[in-house]
């Protein structure tokens, strides 16, 4: 499972050296990084971007944290975009705050005052000690929490409810008489299924989204293990191992909510 990071600077010039830094051990395959964002808390303690890594877009991951830490600093979504744009930005209003926990968002508030900059990286990593020894270096001081992906078991159980109210109102409307009655259920019914197909679209977009992050992923690791030395290759074919397995979970969950949508969608 990847981790977040979060290495705090009072210079950008150091957080643009942390940057360099990460991308130094993913080099040496002591870490995987996926991706990075530089942000500056402002003198009104809103975020802005200054840099990221890979410059393409930012994802679900990334997108995740930056949504949560936006949203603790009490800024708007697009104040914090800044330079990113692409495949995530446009949606970031529409990341959830369930990756990471209040914990962690709180103590990264405490550390990131106004004036000052932070790197935030996905990585995976089999020990602390190589980051932890060049952020310290740089004079950083790291946070960390593993990724969670409590939104897959959330709209998995999320299309569930929806298609149990729907199945309700459609049972009750087959017993019901009354006219009057029945125009309130056939309202109620279109409600229910108004609600489903929102909960199925959902469940489409993050499966989509998760099946093209595990894609970047991959790739980004069998890149870096086509160069890595024997020892660390090793290490590099057992993160792939266990990429291929979590988000087998996670499709697994979508892939289950959007059948239950669909099944109760049809007439």
């Amino acid at each position: 499972m990847s981790k977040f990071i979060v290495i705090t600077f009072p210079e950008e010039a150091k957080a643009s050296a942390a940057v360099s830094a990460l991308q130094e051990l993913h080099n040496e395959g002591s870490i995987t990084l996926y991706g990075t964002l530089v942000v500056e808390r402002g003198a009104d303690g809103k975020l802005v971007t200054k840099q990221r890594t890979p410059e393409a877009a930012i994802g679900a991951g990334l997108g995740s944290l930056l949504g949560a830490l936006v949203g603790a600093f009490g800024g708007p979504a697009g104040a914090a975009i800044g330079l990113v744009a692409g495949r995530g930005a446009g949606g970031l209003g529409g990341f959830v705050h369930t990756q990471v926990s209040d914990e962690f968002i709180e103590d990264v508030s405490q550390d990131l005052k106004s004036g000052m900059f932070a790197v935030l990286a996905e990585i995976s990593e089999q020990w602390t000690a190589p980051v932890d020894r060049r952020m310290e270096g740089l004079g950083g001081k790291v946070q960390r929490e593993y990724r969670g992906d409590v939104i897959d078991d959330i709209i998995e159980k999320r299309a569930e409810a929806r298609r149990a109210w729907l199945d309700e109102k459609k049972a009750v409307r087959q017993t019901q008489k009354a006219e009057s009655m029945a125009a309130k259920l056939d309202q109620e019914i279109a409600d229910a299924r108004d609600k489903l197909e929102r909960a199925a679209d959902k469940a489409r977009r993050s499966l989509n989204e998760t099946k093209q992050e595990l894609s970047e992923k991959l790739k980004t690791l069998e890149d870096q293990a086509a160069k890595a030395k024997p020892d660390v290759k090793a290490q590099l074919d057992q993160r792939i191992k266990d990429l291929r397995q979590e988000f087998g979970e996670r499709e697994k969950k979508l892939s289950h909510a959007w059948d239950v949508a669909q099944e109760a969608l049809r007439p």
